[in-house]
Parts: C-alpha cells; structure tokens; sequence
C-alpha cells in the first residue's frame, strides 16, 4: 500500500489469495463482514487513496455503497471499479497477469460520485420522485466528507451532473454537514459522560452520596464542554473577519437617509452586539477583539496611504501605455479606443489593488501579532492547504467565499446562534432531569423549565427552517 500510495479493497478473502497470487498485493478485504471504522482507520495509516471493485451485481453494489459514505468520512478519496457481468475478483484476477490487472484497474477505475450517480439513477430518469431520492441520497454522501474544499468541488460536480442550482446542494449539503458535526460532538461528550459515570461507579469502596456528588462537581463544567462543542462555529466566523474583514459586505443607511458601506467585520460585531453574544473560546476571542483594534485604529490611516501609492501607480501606467500608444499608433480613432482601452485597464488594477489590500489587511497584521495564541490561531486560520485539481476547474468556475460573502457570512452568525441555542437546550435538560431527581420536585420550577424548553424549541426549529430552505441577503 505504502509503495503504490493505494489500498484496493474487496470483498472476500478468496478475492486477496487470487489477487496476491496475480502480483497485486495492495489488497485487502473485510472478510465478508460489513465494513468497520476499525479497519478504515487501519487502512489510513497508510495511504490516504483507495479503490473498491465491485462485481457485476447491482443489488449487492447499492447495498456495499454504504461502505463508501464511511471511507469519504474518514477522509480518504475514493475510486470505484466495476468488474465486467459475471466476474467477481477473485474470477476475473485468475484470468489475468498482474501488469493487465493493473492496466484494467488504472483505465476502469472512476470517481465515487460519477459510479454512485449513474448506479442510482439507472432507471428512475423519468420519476420525479425517485429521482429526488437518489439526489438526497448522493449530497448525504457528499456531505459527510471533512475537507471543505473536496466539499466545494463536490458540490459543483454534483449540481452539473444533476443538473440542479449547486446554491440549492450547498445549503443542503452544509445543513447536513453540521448536523453530522452536532451529532459527533453530543456522542463525544456523551461517551465522555459514560466514562465518567464509570469512573465513580466502579470504585473499591462504596461512595457516599454526598461524596458522589462532590466527584461530580470535580469534573469538566459544562462552560467547558459548551466550548469545545462552538469551537467550529467560533472558527468559521473568525475565518471570515481574518480573510475578509475588510470588505465590503453590503450596504445600510444612516438617520438621514443615505447608503453607508458595512464591512464585514461591522456586519458580524454588530450581529454579536445586537444579542448580547460573545466567543466562548478565550484565544477566539482575544483574536477577534484584536481585529476589531485593526479594523478602528488603524485601517483609515493605512488604507489612506495605500490608496495615493494606487494612484501613483495608476497614473505610471497610464503614462506610460500613453507614451506607447503615441510610438506606435497614428490613425487618431485607433488612439481613442486604445486610450479608453488604457483609462479602463488602470482603474481595473487600481480597484483590484484595493480589494486585495482590504483582504489582506487583518491576517497580515495579526500573523506577525506578538500574542503566541493569536498569531498562531491566524496563521491556522488563513493557511490554504490544499489546492483544487484540474479536472474540476478545467471545465467549470469553481465559485469561491469571495464570490458568495453575502451569503455565507450571514449564515455562519445563524449557524453560531443555532448552536447555541442547543448547548441552552441541553443545559435545560440536564436542569429538569435534576428537577425530577429530588425528594420532592418542585412542580413549579419544573413547569417553568418546561416551558422554557418549548420556547428555545420552536426559536430553534424556526432556525432549522431558516438555515435550510433560505439564503440570507444582508441588502434587504
């Protein structure tokens, strides 16, 4: 597997002997058992690229396609093969060398999202309905993959090869993604919860109550548990003010009337200022509230002087296209077009320039911040790790967060609401289960707390709503 950067996995064991036996030995199989997160971890410790085969049998393909949600999860990319009618690969490994193994594996093997589509969508074309079940199915897929870029250039492949506004598969797919993280987190904590439970339950000797309860207020306080859980949310937003702060966002009005620019590092402070809301995390914090210094202090002064070296270099250029145009052009309306042509040019870089020194402005500052914990979270937080392949930008724009701000700044402040709202819900649960649990409930406070449960209930299914079926425009 190390060697060829690869892991081909089938079904059966018969299947390795046969494959091993024609040279190819970067195989292995689950043993006719269901797949495990156990075995694909194991797989990943070694490369982070695998193919399955399939063999000719379509009902046995749409059931094993579950096997391939659970690899995109773990982070892998994935490769499907499927074997000609008839062979399965322990059969079709016996009728071939190794090098026309290889060969056949290197010309058949195809994206999971092309093989998923065209397995599914045998045969339900022309049915509406079935066809919107086998969408959902395919952006579930998508969804549970942790890359966000892979995400991205999953969503475009999906909405052309489906032929579906990929504004529609974004929200899907991201409704779904952070229900997949919510869902992780409560189980992480949960599991955590067992542990400790466990802990003051199998002890030597007998705990008094009164002991028990004082071990319990030993642990991990639900602030705690609280932030690690709004930790992402947290990230996302300050990615946003980090990358982008700087600007424009939309436009607002002041008392008399007129069109002000907001920024979008003032749209998302004053989202936070209006519920009273702030970072849960100390070092996000201490991050943004730097940012803010920059985006107030700062910015004017810098922006001004950024602004005459812009227009210096404008009118260098145009001095110069000018100059040229004179040495090599006569007839009088060519050099009209060609000043034009010129004047246009200019103000294109001189604009560009502007908005990249805007982009750039908070990251640049807060990289070389003195603050350990600041730098270090900006630099996490601005880096771009991976890069786009070809194949997907070659015959399609692959729309960036630049290009879609006013929607995607605005619901990462709803998302980071969303999850708050669940960290009170649950903290409510915990209350009237403690409510319950005493000598003598106190039916009042119960039914307030009760109360108070379908309240954040209804605000958050209104946000679910929300979240899932509107694109939020901040002009509005």
């Amino acid at each position: 597997m190390v060697k060829h950067d690869k892991c081909i996995l089938v079904e059966g064991y018969m299947d390795v002997i046969s494959m091993h036996q024609s040279g190819i030995e970067n195989v292995v199989a689950s043993s006719g058992t269901s797949l495990t997160d156990g075995q694909i971890r194991l797989i990943h410790r070694f490369t982070d690229n695998v193919t399955v085969i399939y063999d000719g049998d379509a009902a046995g393909i749409k059931a094993s396609l579950r096997g391939i949600d659970m690899l995109l999860a773990e982070g892998l990319d994935i490769k499907v093969l499927l074997l000609p009618d008839g062979d399965d690969p322990d059969s079709f490994a016996q009728k071939h060398t190794s090098s026309e193994l290889e060969e056949y594996i290197a010309a058949n093997e195809t994206d999971f999202l092309q093989f998923k589509t065209s397995i599914l969508l045998n045969g339900v074309k022309n049915d509406p309905i079935a066809k919107s079940r086998v969408i959902n199915d395919i952006v579930r897929s998508i969804a549970v993959i942790p890359n966000p870029i892979t995400r991205n250039v999953y969503i475009t492949e999906c909405s052309r090869m489906l032929e579906i506004d990929d504004r529609i598969v974004a929200l899907q797919v991201n409704k779904l993604f952070m229900e997949r993280v919510g869902k992780d987190n409560l189980k992480k904590q949960q599991e955590a919860a067992a542990e400790t439970i466990s802990d003051i339950v199998n002890v030597e000797e007998p705990v008094k109550p009164v002991e028990a309860a004082a071990e319990v207020k030993r642990q991990p306080s639900p602030v705690d548990s609280n932030s690690r859980f709004l930790r992402a949310y947290e990230q996302g937003i300050l990615r946003y003010v980090l990358r982008y702060g700087m600007l424009e966002l939309c436009e607002d009005y002041d008392d008399l009337g007129n069109p002000i620019s907001v920024k979008v590092i003032d749209y998302i402070n004053e989202e936070l200022k209006n519920d009273d809301l702030k970072f849960s995390n100390p070092d996000i914090e201490k991050t943004f509230e730097e940012a803010i210094k920059c985006s107030s202090l700062t910015w004017e002064e810098d922006n001004r002087k950024n602004n005459e070296t812009l227009l210096k270099e404008r009118e260098s250029y145009i001095a110069a296209g000018e100059e040229e145009i004179r040495t090599t052009v006569t007839d009088l309306n060519s050099i009209a077009v060609r000043e034009k042509e010129l004047v246009e040019r200019a103000d294109q870089l001189y604009f560009k320039g502007q908005r990249e020194y805007g982009m750039m402005y908070i990251e640049k500052i807060l990289c070389s911040h003195p603050d350990d914990s600041i730098r270090n979270l900006t630099l996490e937080l601005v880096s771009d790790k991976h890069t786009l392949s070809k194949v997907h930008t070659k015959y399609a724009k692959i729309e960036t967060d630049e290009d879609r701000l006013p929607e995607l700044v605005p619901r990462s402040i709803y998302e980071f609401k969303d999850a708050i709202l669940e960290c009170r819900i649950r903290k409510l649960h915990d209350d009237i289960k403690a409510a319950y649990s005493t000598p003598s409930p106190d039916k009042e406070v119960i039914r307030e707390l009760m109360e108070r449960h379908v309240q954040l209930q209804r605000l958050r299914g209104e946000f679910a709503k929300f979240l899932g079926e509107r694109i939020i425009n901040p002009r509005k």
